[in-house]
């Protein structure tokens, strides 16, 4: 296996990550847009040049139409878009041909240009109640903060036309506005449902709205001391932009093995230009890697594919949904791999190359495979001690969370076990900044390499590499075992024994996933009885370690048992609110109920764990152990409101 990855890795190109990366960094790539199909073709043929077999796939996108459950939206196609203060005084606040992302994604087209509108800045809060009767027909507000509450009073009530926001995202020890003072956020509209006016709207540097409310609070002020005085500061705006039924493009390039099961590379195409690692680079270290590997296999340097390799490019979720409705076979499809962000300079405030793992209702080796070849690619340098290696880049091995598409095919109705390899947190996110500069040539490489090399060993997983799998899975074991003792330990939250017992099944269920690829064989029963007893072995130890007792048997509150009717996981979940009873269960549940979980991950995991046969409390044990805490009601009101919306039944 180390010779593997060490060919593999000495034949990755920074030198060609970078010109990849560039080249899909120069179009505006928002999902179903004519700048993410210009760039999906492009990617197209740089794969046909080198040998590899691809395509792009079109899927219908409008109103009205979904995808397992995953509503899309019109195609949006931006031509330019400007804003310009005329009164009191001359000042261009946005342009998109200078910063694509000053202007709203999915705007909807407006020619205000010859007609001067006012701004009014509402710094009170979302709440409708703070601005008493303030007029906004015919408006541009200003908001400070999250744009979306204000979307259905602001404007659907009250006639605002567009909005303007300064809001960054902050994230404590990576990300402060003054950070990111004079970089413009990605902000976008997600409509799913045709509203009945589509609004525009900017987004502004801080410093830019630092300066912008002061001037309104000054206006407003000096028009209060003398009525004769302007209220607001006003300016011009154009957005030529065509909103039309139109079509998801996704990437699909193929190294064809010789059974019918495959395994699979993603990365999410879309994102404003230049958002150069998010995701220009994870598109680009996969595309290296399948070239890599076409170029090994057909030279013979590598045996050839017992499966066919995949890499899929999409737009985030929304291209991921219908590439799987169309492409889905149960149990063909052995593993994936999601790269989100994988070639940030470290040095520039980019977070560590982190690898995530599997929701523990989708146990499978194969997270720890990944995890046995990061630790290669990371013996770079010599430490100066025998036997010892450094890396020159910070990684990380966590557990399982969201935030892209490895939700989807990790969910155990797909059962397409995929870890992610990306980076969080960065200074640059989701803003004007994370531009082609921003790149490490170094380690995107690295990334791809291990890309390149999960590809090639999950399709080609031989009896004897499994021992050094299982080593890993041990380590990996002992790792989360300890630290669940340690979570848990006061008993408040999970007894002890329990939080020990849910590691110990799911790494006893891992193991039994290597008969899923490799031949029935005496020795790997053997080997694998062998390594399930290892682990029963050492959870006695710890119980004995540790003084645990067995977990009491408590009071069992939800014994109701939920089955899933939805296909797949459902992420957006406000999406399927669409009566005045399911709007008001959803309102309760997200003020009462939503921040009470451990983690952001919940609502994903809890869908995860309904499989007919456990029962409320059983899943709530599982969701506060995966989620590091939480609340057990809070569970039994999610499990409610998902019941409500149509997606399960008890």
């Amino acid at each position: 296996m180390q010779q593997k990855i060490q060919l593999i890795a000495e034949h990755i190109s920074p030198g060609r990550l970078l010109d990849y990366t560039g080249g899909i960094a120069r179009h505006h790539r928002i999902q179903a847009s004519q700048g993410h199909r210009d760039a999906a073709h492009y990617i197209a043929g740089v794969l046909k040049a080198n040998g590899v077999e691809a395509q792009v796939l079109s899927y219908p996108s409008a109103y009205g139409i979904d995808y397992l459950g995953r509503k899309v939206f019109p195609e949006w196609n931006l031509r330019h878009a400007e804003l310009t203060l005329v009164a009191p005084y001359h000042w261009e606040l946005a342009d998109f041909r200078v910063a694509a992302t000053s202007v709203m994604q999915r705007s909807g087209p407006c020619d205000y240009s010859h007609t001067p509108l006012d701004i009014v800045l509402l710094d009170k809060g979302p709440q409708e109640e703070l601005y008493g009767d303030i007029d906004l027909k015919g408006k541009i507000i200003f908001v400070r903060d999250a744009h979306n509450p204000y979307l259905d009073w602001a404007m659907g009530k009250r006639g605002a036309l567009g909005v303007i926001t300064d809001l960054v995202m902050e994230s404590r020890n990576a990300r402060t506005r003054h950070d990111q003072y004079d970089i413009n956020r990605y902000v976008a509209f997600w409509y799913t449902e045709a509203p009945e006016s589509m609004p525009f709207g900017f987004s502004l540097t801080p410093r830019q709205g630092d300066q912008l409310a002061a001037l309104c609070k000054r206006m407003l002020a000096e028009h209060e001391a003398d009525a004769s005085k302007a209220k607001y500061p006003q300016a011009t705006c154009l957005v030529d932009a065509q909103v039309v039924d139109g079509h998801l493009d996704v990437v699909e390039a193929t190294l064809p093995g010789e059974s019918d099961e495959e395994v699979w590379a993603l990365a999410h195409l879309c994102h404003p230009r230049q958002s150069a690692n998010d995701n220009a680079s994870g598109c680009a270290a996969n595309m290296e890697a399948i070239s890599v590997l076409a170029k090994l296999l057909q030279q013979g340097k590598l045996k050839p594919l017992k499966r066919t390799l995949k890499i899929i490019l999409m737009a985030e979720f929304t291209g991921t949904m219908p590439y799987l409705s169309d492409h889905y076979r149960p149990g063909k499809i052995k593993g994936a791999i999601n790269l989100d962000m994988v070639g940030g300079k470290q040095e520039l405030g980019y977070g560590p190359l982190k690898l995530v793992g599997l929701p523990i209702s989708t146990p499978s080796y194969i997270a720890d495979l990944a995890g046995l070849i990061l630790e290669e690619l990371k013996k770079e340098v010599s430490s100066g001690s025998p036997g010892a290696a450094l890396p020159m880049f910070n990684s990380a091995r966590v557990g399982f969370s969201g935030g892209s598409d490895q939700i989807i095919l990790s969910d155990p109705l797909i059962n397409i076990p995929c870890p992610q390899l990306g980076q969080n947190a960065d200074v640059f996110y989701h803003t004007g900044g994370d531009t082609m500069d921003k790149i490490s040539p170094h380690l995107i490489a690295k990334s791809s390499a291990l890309a390149a090399s999960y590809l090639y060993l999950l399709s080609n997983l031989e009896a004897g590499e499994v021992r050094p799998i299982l080593d890993e899975m041990l380590q990996s074991y002992t790792k989360m075992a300890l630290q669940a003792l340690a979570t848990f330990a006061s008993g408040e939250l999970l007894p002890p024994a329990t939080a020990l017992k849910i590691v110990t099944d799911y790494f006893s269920a891992a193991t039994l996933t290597f008969k899923e690829v490799l031949p029935p064989t005496a020795e790997l029963e053997a080997q694998l009885a062998a390594f399930g007893e290892l682990l029963q072995t050492t959870s006695a130890a710890l119980q004995k370690a540790y003084a645990i007792c067995e977990a009491p048997a408590g009071k069992r509150s939800y014994t109701a048992v939920p089955k899933r009717t939805s296909q797949a996981v459902i992420i957006g979940i406000a999406e399927h609110a669409t009566t005045p009873e399911k709007q008001a269960a959803l309102r309760d549940y997200n003020e009462n109920w939503g921040r009470k979980h451990g983690a952001s991950t919940a609502a994903n995991v809890i869908q995860y764990l309904i499989d007919g046969k456990r029962s409320i409390d059983e899943i709530a044990d599982m969701v506060i152990f995966e989620c590091q805490g939480g609340d057990r009601e809070a569970v039994f009101e999610y499990l409610k409101l998902y019941r409500l919306l149509g997606f399960c039944e008890f």
